[in-house]
């Protein structure tokens, strides 16, 4: 059962391992310890790159949607359907907060800081709580519960609210960056 080369390869995916955490450690190494890296992208280029970086995001997630809205999983009916749904949700989430950046053309209303973080905040809340949720849901065989139109609409209708917030209404939202402080 425990033979040597049984040994030999837990410890080479023991070592594997912690080089590679190793290396995912190193970033943030290098930022508490505040050492000063040169810049990689120009400041011209930031907003191209936060473009094409969000619509990456945004197609992420409308594939996750269209995979997960049509290919149920049988034994997770309403978990499956769920987070699909949701992440439709984050999908336009990040389409409003690409949309309502401030180096980008005004969209609807005058973009801000305010909105975009907003937005920002919003998706990955959805995100979260939709992946918490998922894991959250019994094993089911079967959906006793409302039909796959409910929970679509029911994403649909939680952006149209929030994409009511943030475009109209971010002021009465607290403060989510200060030119001082920051985030």
């Amino acid at each position: 059962m425990n033979s040597p080369s049984d040994r030999y390869l837990r410890q080479h995916t023991a070592l594997a391992s912690g080089v590679l955490l190793a290396l995912l450690l190193l970033p943030l190494a290098i930022w508490l310890l505040g050492v000063e890296l040169p810049r990689l992208l120009p400041r011209e280029h930031l907003t191209g790159f936060h473009t094409a970086a969000e619509l990456f995001a945004v197609v992420v997630a409308v594939l996750v949607f269209a995979v997960g809205y049509h290919v149920i999983d049988r034994r997770r009916v309403a978990a499956s359907l769920l987070l699909a749904c949701a992440f439709l949700a984050v999908a336009l989430l990040d389409f409003l907060h690409l949309m309502t950046y401030p180096a980008m053309p005004d969209f609807i209303t005058p973009n801000s800081t305010q909105q975009t973080l907003f937005f920002w905040l919003a998706a990955r809340l959805v995100g979260a709580a939709a992946l918490l949720v998922y894991v959250a849901l019994p094993m089911a065989a079967r959906s006793d519960g409302p039909p796959r139109g409910v929970y679509l609409a029911g994403s649909l209708l939680l952006v149209a609210c929030l994409a009511w917030v943030g475009l109209w209404h971010a002021g009465s939202i607290p403060p989510l960056f200060d030119q001082a402080d920051g985030l």
